[in-house]
């Protein structure tokens, strides 16, 4: 399944997150085993129901940033949330910068949830300014699964600092994509402290 067919599905299904109206930036504002699962495997176009959001979607959904501890200037996003493997197979995680951006379709999708996957605007998006751009460069650091408490651990890259995110987890379901709900974070602004050599090397 191609990324453009996630989109196709969620224009087609017409999916809109609820989300607050303030400090909404109005423009681009155990064990652990790896886990390298396969796109969402459904027949698209699913069924053009318009789903509510829900917390059953991804159960205990949380996201936190920070800095990344191996590259400089690096903000990276943490999201979390509860799923097993085969559930995990049916899930996407979406993303926007901007107010109203799920619905207008202004946003990008990881489509398969493994390491050093990147998330893909739609073919018809393109971002308005560098910034913007930017904004949607994000790509999969890390990925962690405890199968214990089935906990679904992944870490994302690229953030452009001070800039608000959106994110949401989707689960494909009999009747459409159902979004689970919305968490909205700041980008942090990660300064890399250059330490001077001792005196006499350079």
């Amino acid at each position: 399944m191609t990324t453009r067919s996630v989109f196709v599905a969620l224009a087609a299904a017409g999916l809109a997150a609820s989300m607050p109206t303030s400090a909404v930036p109005q423009q681009p504002v155990g064990r652990r085993d790896t886990l390298a699962v396969r796109p969402p495997a459904v027949p698209f176009p699913p069924r053009a129901d318009k789903l509510p959001a829900t917390a059953a979607a991804a159960p205990r959904f949380r996201v936190e940033v920070g800095c990344s501890e191996s590259e400089l200037r690096t903000g990276v996003a943490a999201l979390s949330w509860q799923a097993d493997r085969k559930l995990l197979e049916r899930q996407a995680v979406e993303v926007t910068v901007y107010k109203g951006g799920f619905e207008k379709g202004l946003s990008a999708v990881l489509s398969a949830v493994a390491p050093d996957r990147k998330f893909e605007t739609s073919p018809g998006f393109k971002a308005s300014g560098q910034q913007a751009r930017r904004a949607f460069e994000l790509a999969v650091d890390k990925v962690d699964f405890r199968e214990k408490e089935r906990l679904v651990s992944v870490q994302v890259k690229g953030l452009e600092p001070g800039l608000g995110y959106f994110w949401r987890v989707l689960s494909s379901t009999d009747k459409g994509w159902q979004p689970g709900e919305t968490v909205q974070t700041e980008a942090p602004t990660c300064v890399a402290d250059i330490i001077p050599p001792p005196a006499g090397q350079s």
